[in-house]
């Protein structure tokens, strides 16, 4: 498998979001604070969705593996 880019994941985008954040908090200047308070909110946004999506996705896998569980079971009784 290969490994996602940290702006592919919840969890990197979180990350991204906090460093933005603590940078926003440390710097002097109100531009670059409202620029990077803004990309801490953008990213924060992203790892929400994607956190949705990978929830959407593993729900409609799990709903699908035991589909095909109950398929393969249903086979196999008529089978006999």
């Amino acid at each position: 498998m290969v490994a996602k880019k940290p702006e592919d994941t919840a969890e990197g985008c979180r990350a991204m979001a906090q460093a933005d954040r603590a940078r926003a908090a440390g710097t002097m200047n109100d531009h670059m604070r409202g620029t990077l308070e803004r990309s801490a909110d953008s990213w924060a946004a992203r790892a929400d969705l994607l956190a949705k999506l990978q929830a959407n996705f593993s729900a409609r896998a799990e709903a699908f593996a035991h589909d095909q569980d109950h398929r393969r079971a249903g086979r196999k009784s008529h089978a006999h």
